[in-house]
């Protein structure tokens, strides 16, 4: 490559004539040295850079000059695909070749329908055919079609007249620019030479799972057989070579296959509310006396507190005392109210669970070594002591929802809720767990609630305390006593609702994908 450039452009710095460089070139390539015919194109493009025609000869001669001087041209055709595994990490050098090998320009032609009538030598159809959508146009050197042909469409398409056109004269164009194209004789031969062979990479964004890749993958070789296909589930990239007509229908194919599932948006709404009230009313009743000496013998005489009423009988050395509490009239109120209320937003895909976890891990110790190790063993070392073993409990609500999406109304969430806390209590130092556990199913309308799970829990506790005998009397037993009463509520409820917030392949209109057939693609427009 660098020696022919260097054979241009010491064409161009010497002045030679174009045109007659031109015409060297074409009686070269009439007798087969397609080196030379390339040299001699390089050498008038580089002096009349202008000439679009010089520039596309250049263009359409260069690989077979290439191969003709034995030199290996980058994105020639290479041997089919020899394994079915497509998940593999792309190497430097195949991006490379990502680089390397680009798709052929777009053509750009005259929008809308058009009237075509044209009569004479298929070459002279084809350049006025062409110049109508706006088109310069080459030929192969190998071109001799000399037949008149007669071609008329009263009003189509650029893309649906170099169709036809191609049907009639048994030729076929190739894009060089995106304003000039090559024009060959239709042949297998000629098709592998001229048609550019690409390398692309699409990106992977959804989170399918790399079997799910896989699968795409190998229903798009199959249908296309592609030389390579490879998916990078790493760099969440796939790679496609082959002839450019294939690689445009696989692209268009394995994107409508990875198009996005359903996305639904999940509201919950975890709510706790605890209440708890505790009242104490009544009267109190002294329930023991308590018998003194206040004689004064060998200062005997006790000191009684200021709350007690002493009762005195007796007197002088005999003096005897009866201390007894008061009595009293009593109530109390004591009410708490405690609500806990958790927003929660996730967002998943149609038949791929969300997880959601609210509280704590606790550590619980599972296994510990029990037994001496203050001894020493014969050799004068410690004894070894295995360190505890800890796991790790959810504590909390644990959610795990799988939504399915039907059309774009409704959709069915499988729902596994589990909720656990510690109990107070312990079974060999083991702390205790409740758990509660549910599994349903569920079926939705859009945007509507649904209460999954509820637990009520109401305790209530009553005492009372006084004398025996006067406590219980029926009526005026509760007005000689003290009375008790513990009152506890609570309440968890799990709430939610669905939003579809992403339709899914069935609610798009799918792509036409029109390639022609193996001999016959259709043109690149």
């Amino acid at each position: 490559m660098r020696f022919l450039a260097l054979l241009a452009v010491a064409g161009a710095l010497a002045g030679a004539d174009p045109a007659q460089l031109a015409y060297d070139a074409r009686q070269a390539e009439k007798r087969g040295e397609l080196t030379r015919a390339y040299t001699l194109y390089a050498q008038a493009a580089a002096f009349a850079p202008e000439n679009k025609k010089y520039a596309g000869k250049v263009i359409s001669l260069q690989r077979a000059a290439l191969e003709s001087a034995r030199v290996v041209v980058g994105g020639g055709a290479t041997p089919p695909l020899a394994s079915t595994e497509f998940l593999s990490k792309l190497d430097p050098s195949d991006l490379a070749e990502v680089k390397r090998l680009q798709p052929p320009p777009r053509l750009i032609v005259k929008p809308g329908q058009q009237a075509f009538a044209f009569n004479g030598r298929i070459r002279e159809v084809w350049q006025d055919a062409l110049a109508k959508c706006g088109l310069d146009s080459i030929f192969d050197s190998e071109f001799q079609e000399a037949r008149d042909v007669q071609f008329r469409l009263d009003s189509a398409s650029c893309a649906e007249m170099i169709r036809a056109l191609e049907t009639v004269t048994g030729a076929f164009m190739v894009p060089v620019t995106s304003k000039m194209v090559l024009v060959a004789k239709d042949t297998q031969p000629k098709r592998l030479e001229q048609e550019r062979t690409v390398a692309i990479t699409i990106d992977l964004p959804e989170p399918y799972t790399v079997q799910d890749f896989q699968e795409m993958a190998r229903a798009v070789q199959q249908a296309f057989e592609l030389q390579k296909f490879a998916i990078d589930p790493t760099r969440r990239v796939a790679l496609m070579r082959d002839r450019w007509h294939k690689v445009q229908g696989a692209k268009i194919l394995f994107e409508q296959l990875m198009m996005r599932r359903p996305e639904v948006m999940l509201d919950i709404e975890f709510i706790e509310l605890a209440k708890k009230r505790d009242t104490s009313m009544g009267l109190s009743l002294p329930t023991s006396l308590n018998f003194s000496y206040l004689g004064g013998v060998l200062n005997s005489r006790p000191s009684v507190s200021s709350a007690l009423s002493l009762w005195t009988f007796g007197g002088g050395l005999s003096m005897m005392g009866v201390a007894a509490v008061g009595a009293g009239v009593f109530g109390s109120l004591t009410s708490t109210r405690a609500e806990s209320i958790y927003h929660a937003g996730m967002r998943s895909l149609d038949n791929l669970p969300a997880t959601l976890h609210i509280g704590d891990k606790f550590p619980i110790q599972t296994q510990a070594f029990i037994g001496d190790t203050s001894g020493a063993n014969a050799g004068g070392t410690n004894v070894f002591r295995p360190p505890p073993q800890i796991q790790f409990e959810d504590l909390g609500l644990s959610l795990k929802i799988t939504p399915r999406v039907h059309g774009t109304e409704e959709v069915t969430l499988a729902i596994e809720s589990e909720f656990k806390v510690l109990t107070g209590e312990s079974l060999n130092g083991i702390p205790v767990i409740s758990n509660r556990k549910v599994q349903c199913q569920v079926r939705l309308k859009q945007g509507e609630w649904a209460i999954v799970s509820g637990l009520v829990t109401s305790n209530e506790t009553k005492s009372f305390s006084g004398i025996a005998g006067l406590a219980q009397i029926p009526g005026l037993g509760a007005a000689l006593r003290k009375n008790d009463r513990q009152k506890s509520e609570g309440q968890t409820l799990l709430v939610l609702r669905p939003r579809i917030v992403g339709f899914g392949a069935s609610e798009y209109v799918a792509r036409d994908i029109w390639v022609g057939t193996e001999t016959r693609p259709l043109p690149a427009i």
